[in-house]
């Protein structure tokens, strides 16, 4: 017990640090048995008093074993050990299992098992919207040459909550591949704003993104970056959702009060929607109902910018 102590202590340490040796950190793991680690979660009071859980050793082991697999890209023994903890771990701490998930479907799809990694992928969305589940489908489909569907997750990403630091790769995505013509004054900003996230977390900036700042007029410079991504977000709005929407989908999301929600279509994005515009609502309408309705323009206050709205919303019993 001493031993799996000291391990697993000198483990969280060496995953703490700025630039962690997952090579290494996974051969130490490799210095227990995973079968040997206790299954049953730790149980303490914080400091308000309240009960509160930990994952157990064995669920941690896994845990630990398959991100340092994932980083050093070795995805065949990472998809090997997920399937494990999936089939091993007798009970995950809260949403656990979904990471393991997720890196099998990482993994299988860096195995060329596309296919059978969309599937995981689907089947962690219907459970979680989490923007990275969608940045993660959004990737996977412009890798298979499905481009423009691709761009419309990743844009759903975007638009679900998180902090945008987590979701540089998404905006350099951005700025890397639409630079020409119409999209040239789009791609600086994107740049920009990425260098800006990169200055507020105190991370490196590199020698050509300093060049490029010189490049920029001193009044670019001065837009703080709430209008940076107010900006960023009307041009793809704009230029790259999908202007196809279907007039059916169902209803994705409530609000706490129940006055307003979301509807996702059966094509296209999101759609924001009003209660009171739901027409033959007589019983409730929890998430998942069906709907019909009709589309109009809008503007959502929030972003400060043009968007599109559901009315004349009908159950689809």
């Amino acid at each position: 017990l001493l031993f799996q102590v000291v391990i697993l202590k000198y483990v969280d340490q060496a995953m703490d640090k700025p630039s962690p040796n997952y090579t290494k950190i996974s051969e130490f793991l490799d210095k227990l048995n995973p079968d040997l680690l206790g299954d049953d979660s730790f149980e303490f009071k914080d400091d308000k008093g309240k009960t509160r859980h930990t994952a157990s050793n064995k669920e941690k082991w896994y845990s630990l074993k398959t991100k340092c697999l994932e980083e050093m890209e070795d995805f065949h023994n990472c998809a090997h050990y997920c399937e494990l903890a999936l089939s091993k771990v007798k009970e995950f701490h809260f949403d656990n299992d979904i990471w393991f998930k997720r890196r099998l479907a990482i993994s299988k799809f860096e195995l060329n098992q596309k296919d059978e990694a969309l599937k995981i992928i689907d089947e962690i969305m219907a459970r979680k919207k989490e923007w990275f589940i969608y940045s993660d489908k959004g990737f996977m489909l412009i890798k298979m040459n499905q481009k423009e569907k691709g761009i419309q997750y990743l844009i759903q990403a975007i638009n679900t909550i998180g902090p945008d630091q987590m979701k540089i790769k998404i905006f350099q995505y951005f700025a890397d591949n639409f630079k020409d013509g119409k999209y040239s004054e789009f791609s600086k900003l994107v740049k920009l704003y990425v260098i800006r996230i990169r200055e507020k977390n105190s991370w490196p900036i590199s020698d050509e993104s300093k060049k490029f700042l010189e490049t920029l007029d001193n009044e670019t410079l001065k837009i703080p970056m709430y209008a940076f991504k107010n900006k960023l977000m009307f041009f793809i709005e704009k230029e790259f959702v999908s202007s196809e929407i279907s007039t059916s989908g169902k209803v994705d999301h409530i609000s706490d009060d129940g006055r307003t929600g979301i509807i996702k279509p059966d094509i296209g994005p999101t759609l924001f929607f009003r209660s009171k515009n739901v027409v033959n609502n007589t019983k409730g309408f929890p998430e998942g109902t069906k709907v019909s309705f009709q589309v109009i323009d809008s503007f959502d206050k929030v972003k400060n910018i043009a968007s599109k709205e559901a009315v004349d919303i009908r159950i689809i019993t």
